[in-house]
């Protein structure tokens, strides 16, 4: 049987003309069109299974050469490596923050504190100070007031000072002497302690707002500075400087307030007869007198301006230990209350009718101190405790176990004289 032959034709033009290349494959001369033979039938394309050997160094938009596809893996590669770096850097970060946020503690602490006594009789540390902790975002610092139970040391709550971001050691708390408790954040806002639920009032823009001299508002506010007075130093949105008694509705200047302190005959209507105890001050004139615990009766203008007396030695004077001048005092006696006992750098903490309690060093040094409670009608000495805080000022009060002095610290003493610090601080 003949073998059929058949001319090779381009598959796409139909041409015949063509020029051969290598592995059986062809290219057309009149369209350009590369083709292969399978089974005497022209395809167009390379042939299956072989590489056109011109291609491998020419990547196309279909391929690429062998070094382009290494390098190729080579950048996947390390960029691979460093995407689980990161990852990993990132993820270890953030376990390390978060773990930090959750396992570091809230901090807490109190620098200015105040104590009073609850409808039933306990005492109540309510302290401005800084809540600290961590979290996702960082360290935070935050103004806070805490209250705390004196005897048990337990929180009893924490609020943020409202709309505060100042420092915590420009605020200042004051008792009036009708038991409302205020607290003054750098000289600026005032807030009312309500000592019951344990929360603050801003009463900044309320505050003597009845008073025909404080209608412009108030820019600035302090406690007046004798600490004992019920009296607050104003600052009008208008310019003017008073002094400003709420309990007694009375507003002063500064010659009209001098006036108001002194004297029997700017007594008001509340005023009633206390006594009160004081440190007598050393001699100019002679090294030997000593320093006396001065027991006196005095007019108290009770919410109104008041100077209470102080005590002085003079040889020069009758008797030696003299008020001067009595009546500006309104003082109406005085008497030594311990004679014979010596004292250095002394103060009176607190008074009552049953009780005098103060604090002593043992020596001119002073670095050795002491806090004693005295009976008030008696002078005999109740315990003697040894406490070297030489800041504690008045501020202590007295409840049915004992007493709480503050300042800098908070000491809870009882009646037999064991003495219990309180933390001002979780840490």
């Amino acid at each position: 049987m003949a073998t059929e032959i058949k001319a090779i034709q381009c598959p796409k033009c139909g041409s015949t003309e063509k020029t051969e290349l290598p592995n059986e494959h062809y290219r057309c001369d009149s369209c350009g069109t590369e083709y292969f033979l399978d089974d005497g039938n022209a395809r167009i394309g390379p042939k299956p299974g072989i590489v056109d050997p011109r291609r491998q160094a020419q990547p196309t938009a279909k391929g690429c050469s062998p070094l382009a596809i290494f390098l190729s893996i080579l950048l996947i590669g390390v960029l691979a490596i460093c995407f689980i770096y990161i990852s990993s850097s990132s993820s270890t970060q953030s376990y390390s923050s978060t773990s930090s946020s959750a396992t570091m503690p809230t901090k807490w602490q109190y620098v200015n504190a105040h104590v009073y006594l609850s409808a039933d009789g306990r005492p109540i540390i309510v302290g401005a100070g800084y809540l600290s902790r961590y979290t996702n975002n960082g360290y935070s610092m935050e103004p806070f007031v805490f209250f705390v139970d004196a005897i048990t040391a337990a929180m009893l709550k924490k609020l943020p000072i409202p709309g505060e971001k100042t420092q915590a050691d420009t605020y200042q708390f004051h008792q009036l002497s009708n038991g409302d408790l205020y607290l003054i954040a750098d000289r600026t806002v005032l807030f009312q302690v309500d000592k019951r639920s344990f929360d603050l009032k801003d009463v900044s823009q309320t505050f003597g707002s009845q008073e025909r001299q404080l209608q412009s508002g108030i820019a600035q506010i302090e406690f007046v500075s004798s600490g004992y007075e019920d009296g607050f130093k104003l600052m009008t949105n208008d310019g003017k400087n008073l002094y400003y008694y709420p309990l007694v509705h009375k507003i002063y200047r500064d010659k009209e307030l001098w006036d108001a302190q002194k004297g029997m005959k700017t007594l008001l209507p509340s005023a009633v007869e206390k006594t009160g105890y004081t440190f007598s001050n050393k001699s100019d004139s002679r090294e030997e007198d000593t320093i006396q615990l001065v027991k006196y009766r005095f007019m108290d203008n009770v919410g109104g301006p008041k100077e209470l007396p102080w005590f002085r030695w003079d040889d020069r004077s009758s008797p030696p230990l003299f008020v001067y001048p009595k009546d500006d005092y309104r003082c109406l006696s005085y008497s030594n209350f311990t004679p014979g006992r010596i004292y250095y750098e002394p103060k009176v903490l607190y008074s009552d009718s049953d009780y005098v309690l103060i604090s002593y060093a043992t020596s001119a040094a002073g670095t050795i101190r002491y806090v004693q409670c005295l009976n008030a009608r008696t002078a005999a000495i109740v315990f003697t405790t040894r406490l070297d805080d030489r800041y504690l000022e008045e501020g202590t009060v007295r409840f049915k176990g004992g007493f709480v002095c503050t300042y800098l610290g908070v000491h809870v003493i009882s009646m037999d004289g064991k003495l219990k610090n309180i933390k001002t601080d979780n840490e």
